[in-house]
């Protein structure tokens, strides 16, 4: 399956699967006289790292070509390690950053039943 985000005429975005355009469009339940409400779509970029999609919280459309990496805090001890040290590494250009990272870390503790993961020392 692919992935695809039908930008629409008012401006709104949707994102939808299907093997191809056609069959993502009828699999959302849309009929073809829809098609005239659609601006354009465009495909998702796929990657080894596709288990995320990432969008806007205002519904405006991300760099086609955009990488992100999600890290999950609250259950993976190697991401609370990475999350730290971009902190560390913006600390000096953007200090209220860093200190909101470092709050947020310290405010979500790694669940108990995953601390075996930490590394021992």
């Amino acid at each position: 399956m692919k992935n695809y985000i039908l930008h629409w005429r008012n401006g709104e975005t949707q994102r939808v699967s299907g093997i191809d355009i056609g069959d993502a469009f009828h699999r959302a339940g849309y009929s073809s006289d829809a098609i005239s409400a659609l601006d354009y779509y465009s495909t998702v970029k796929e990657t080894k790292f596709g288990n995320y999609t990432v969008e806007k919280s205002d519904g405006s459309p991300v760099e086609p070509d955009a990488m992100y990496f999600v890290l999950r805090i609250d259950t993976d001890f190697h991401a609370r390690v990475a999350l730290r040290a971009y902190a560390r590494s913006v600390r000096a250009s953007d200090p209220d950053l860093a200190n909101e990272l470092d709050q947020w870390i310290e405010s979500c503790p790694l669940k108990p039943s995953l601390e075996s993961s930490k590394p021992t020392q």
